[in-house]
């Protein structure tokens, strides 16, 4: 006699052929199980042609029956465009009907499809209530959500208590996200006493997930010596696990570590290599260093052209160096037309930044009325402002001008 059981017991000796066969005969006798199984194995090609076509026909059949697993799946086919035309309402449907039969993962979608405004009008306080359906069943990724909620104040009260609660409930269910937040807030003392020896446990869980935000924040823990002593063999690998995953920031920090020798070999090339990976990312730190090098030929060919280019990017991001540096590159026509104009607007842009060589040089063009009227009041607070950052230049030219009143 075929039962439930004996394709159950096909299944844990590894004999999915046998267990779709006994799937089958159940499944023509109306086992909606039987049906749900069927859609399982053609949909992961278990004992059977992978067929997203045959997986969508049994997950319906056993859907309409009332599978919740089924609904489920049949949501993420619709949604995903396997097997049948994509389709966001007939997903939203399914996943409806699965949540409310209380399918946990369906649950959670609903709440991202409500806090998104992804095929329904955005509602976050819908958007909370469905995730706080799954995150009571335990529903990890969930209750991560629902801490993000209750940390923005978007759909309920902002509390960063409860938030808290949630991020480790989360975490200790194995969520990476809620591991790396949870490591972050333990090192920016956010709503927890700083505590450097939690923060590092935490990223170690998620890092341990290859999560590569975890694996750079531990990185850059080990460089600074953060509740470690400061270990840079240590952070090098983080950072280069990380930065073998494509995380940006990580790049940019192992090009720093070739650049200063710190846990590796000095390299300029090496370093000039991960600045531009990170650079064709868009990071503004790496254009900034890749643009370095290129204007002193260091790990590159010298070319001022591409430093120009290189530093536009990077200070069309607010990074206050590309700034000032651009700003000279223009005051110097070095690689691009000379203008004052440029120069002086770029310097300000830094100066506002409280960058101390941008306020150097604004001072010196409004002392000596170089691309703006001679200021010999803005000369002096330009001065003071970079003497007080600690530019020497700045301090010796400030200490002329005081002893010649």
């Amino acid at each position: 006699m075929i039962t439930p059981n004996t394709a159950a017991d096909a299944v844990r000796e590894g004999d999915y052929e046998a267990a779709v066969k006994q799937w089958e005969i159940l499944a023509s006798q109306g086992d909606v199980s039987a049906l749900h199984n069927l859609g399982v194995v053609h949909k992961d090609g278990l004992g059977v042609q992978q067929s997203d076509i045959k997986a969508l026909s049994y997950f319906e059949k056993a859907a309409r029956l009332g599978n919740a697993g089924s609904q489920f799946n049949l949501g993420n086919m619709y949604l995903n465009g396997e097997g049948v035309e994509r389709n966001e309402t007939q997903a939203l449907a399914w996943y409806r009907e699965a949540a409310l039969q209380g399918d946990t993962d369906a649950q959670c979608i609903l709440g991202h499809f409500y806090s998104s405004g992804r095929g329904v009008p955005k509602d976050y306080v819908q958007a909370v209530s469905w995730y706080r359906e799954a995150a009571e069943q335990g529903h990890a990724a969930a209750q991560c959500s629902l801490a993000a909620m209750y940390q923005t104040g978007r759909g309920v009260e902002k509390d960063h208590a409860r938030a808290l609660v949630w991020y480790r409930g989360a975490a200790e269910a194995g969520d990476a996200t809620a591991q790396v937040i949870l490591g972050g807030r333990y090192r920016s003392g956010l709503g927890v006493p700083i505590d450097y020896e939690r923060a590092m446990s935490w990223y170690k869980k998620a890092a341990e997930q290859r999560i590569a935000e975890a694996q750079c924040r531990l990185g850059e823990m080990y460089y600074l010596g953060e509740g470690v002593p400061r270990d840079f063999i240590e952070a090098f690998e983080w950072l280069r696990r990380a930065a073998e995953q494509g995380h940006a920031g990580a790049q940019t920090a192992l090009g720093l570590a070739f650049i200063n020798g710190h846990g590796c070999l000095q390299d300029d090339a090496q370093a000039a290599d991960w600045f531009m990976k990170a650079s064709k990312q868009n990071d503004a730190k790496a254009q900034f260093n890749l643009a370095v090098m290129h204007y002193e030929g260091r790990g590159v060919s010298r070319d001022f052209h591409q430093a120009v280019r290189l530093y536009h990017d990077s200070a069309a991001q607010g990074h206050a160096g590309a700034q000032h540096n651009l700003g000279v590159m223009y005051a110097n026509g070095q690689g691009v037309a000379q203008s004052y104009d440029q120069a002086i607007s770029l310097f300000k842009k830094a100066a506002a930044q409280n960058h101390p060589s941008a306020q150097y040089h604004l001072a010196s063009m409004y002392s000596t009325g170089r691309g703006v009227p001679q200021d010999k009041s803005q000369a002096l607070y330009r001065y003071r402002k970079a003497a007080e950052a600690g530019h020497l230049k700045a301090q010796k030219r400030l200490l002329e001008l005081v002893n010649k009143t």
